[in-house]
């Protein structure tokens, strides 16, 4: 009786160790569409560390690898309405510069240490922000995934947002917002080809790429109140939003439209 005891405990020790940790987490978003992956988890404070998180981030593309993907976000932090905040516009659903700012003076900026891993099939860039600050590393590949350059102008993928549901049948409304930043005034041009560029790499029929000149999208319900995974950059002030070079450029049915401010043909 005390060896079967016994030879049942070790039994279910042995089952928990083996557990992927990434799937004890408690998970905030969990998205798989159209070749793209988006999943948010929230761990214990006492948990959350650069190697622990780094660990995470290594299982995780490691289980996705095996599935295939187009573009992978995993974020990973210690509270869950922080992590939403992080990866959403925590402010009223009319977005404006006047309501984001608003929120941010309610609520204040997310601090916590987070953790973020972008993948692409040639790359994954792992980046972690605490105290004291930001640093970033090549996970797998030899480039970096959110850098790209189009027509000349070289782009960061700052966040991407998967909107819409399954319909009826094999028709559904799903849609992805890219954004970027841009170090000068974006072509709406580059910005075009931008956008078929993902279009060919993902399974999106509708999608639409977002640039600035800064990491402020403060007019966008897709994009985060404040971008934690830049260097720290001041809130602009309204003057200054709005008349920083900014660019969207939509792609439906094969066809792009582009509108914007301060922008070049």
């Amino acid at each position: 009786m005390t060896v079967q005891g016994t030879a049942a405990m070790t039994f279910i020790i042995c089952t928990a160790w083996h557990q992927p940790a990434i799937d004890a987490a408690e998970v905030v978003r969990d998205l798989r569409v159209k070749g793209v992956v988006d999943r948010a988890i929230s761990v214990p404070a006492r948990d959350l560390n650069r190697r622990a998180a780094e660990r995470l981030a290594r299982e995780f593309l490691q289980q996705q690898r095996k599935r295939g993907f187009s573009l992978l976000r995993l974020t990973i932090g210690v509270d869950p309405i922080e992590v939403g905040r992080s990866l959403f516009h925590g402010g009223p659903d009319v977005t404006s510069y006047e309501s984001t700012v608003a929120a941010l003076r309610q609520f204040g900026a997310p601090r916590r240490p987070i953790a973020r891993l972008v993948a692409t099939p040639e790359g994954a860039l792992f980046s972690y922000r605490d105290e004291n600050g930001l640093s970033e590393s090549l996970l797998d590949g030899q480039r970096d995934p959110t850098r790209v350059t189009m027509n000349g102008t070289p782009f960061r993928l700052l966040h991407f947002d998967v909107q819409g549901r399954q319909l009826d049948g094999k028709r559904d409304s799903f849609s992805l917002d890219l954004y970027f930043q841009v170090m000068d005034p974006p072509s709406a041009g580059a910005v075009g080809a931008l956008a078929r560029l993902f279009q060919r790499r993902t399974e999106f029929s509708r999608l639409a790429v977002n640039v600035r000149t800064d990491v402020w999208f403060l007019d966008r319900s897709g994009f985060p109140d404040v971008y934690r995974f830049s260097d720290d950059s001041p809130l602009p002030t309204s003057v200054e939003f709005r008349l920083r070079p900014s660019i969207s450029c939509g792609l439906l049915s094969g066809r792009v439209q582009c509108g914007g401010q301060n922008f070049k043909p």
